[in-house]
């Protein structure tokens, strides 16, 4: 059996540092448990041609195409380096992923020729790594993308994003929804992270809520309604709850007075006093 393991990082458009694993084996289910521990994804390079059905998420399969006559290989052929970058596939070895499929999930839209070119030696593993990254982060953010359509009313095919930032900030400066509310503050982090292909840290019914807060305070030519000026007091005090006033026990005990006797200016007492 051959098998071997490297640690495998990309940088996406974001800037963010991306670590996954790739691994080459003769064994299709050498991934059967999808990335674990530090990585985000996890590319695996078959040796042979094997079917391969459903992958675990965060997985990418590279499967070389079936060999009819199976040529005499080179003796170095399976021996795989202990780094990554040093990786080398023959030109025929090349051809062969080239003329394979490869299997991700969620699914990205990759042609083995792009990732095994024919006039180069070293796999393109990074353009694996970012399209199964693009497309776990698309999926990671589909929910609270269909959260934002549905409870703002936005008619299909409109830009969700676009359409929460123009109700956080719209152009009328006093139609804006109250900008130090917490649920607005909340809104506005959540729609930078989505911006840059990253989960908000709320879930999706904390988001529920906010999203029905700034509804209330959608501009109708009318002042706020009793409602929203209750929800923004509600949202605000459950934001800033006093903590409680901690007890300090490393105090000492405050020391009883000391019996002093107050000194007399027409000098010391006589005997007759």
């Amino acid at each position: 059996m051959t098998e071997a393991h490297w640690a495998f990082s990309v940088r996406d458009q974001h800037g963010r540092t991306r670590r996954g694993r790739v691994v080459y084996s003769d064994r299709a289910d050498a991934v059967a448990s999808g990335p674990g521990g530090f990585a985000e994804f996890v590319i695996l390079l078959l040796a042979e041609h094997a079917e391969v059905g459903d992958v675990p998420p965060g997985t990418a399969v590279c499967v070389p195409k079936p060999q009819k006559l199976h040529a005499l290989r080179d003796a170095d052929a399976n021996k795989m380096p202990s780094r990554l970058q040093d990786l080398t596939l023959r030109p025929y070895r090349m051809a062969e992923y080239a003329g394979g499929r490869i299997v991700t999930s969620p699914g990205a839209a990759l042609r083995p020729g792009d990732i095994f070119p024919p006039d180069s030696e070293h796999p393109r593993l990074d353009r694996v790594a970012l399209a199964l990254l693009a497309a776990l982060d698309a999926e990671a953010l589909a929910p609270y993308s269909a959260l934002i359509r549905h409870e703002l009313a936005l008619p299909p095919g409109c830009d969700a994003l676009a359409e929460l930032e123009a109700r956080l900030a719209p152009g009328d400066p006093e139609s804006r929804p109250p900008t130090r509310a917490p649920a607005v503050l909340r809104l506005a982090k959540a729609l930078r992270r989505m911006r840059q292909r990253a989960t908000p840290e709320v879930t999706l019914e904390e988001m529920t809520e906010d999203l029905k807060f700034l509804r209330l305070f959608e501009d109708d030519g009318k002042p706020w309604a009793q409602q929203a000026l209750e929800r923004l007091l509600g949202d605000v005090r459950n934001a800033a709850a006093p903590k409680e006033r901690r007890r300090r026990t490393d105090i000492a005990p405050e020391a009883p007075p000391a019996n002093v006797v107050p000194l007399r200016r027409d000098g010391p007492p006589t005997e007759d006093a």
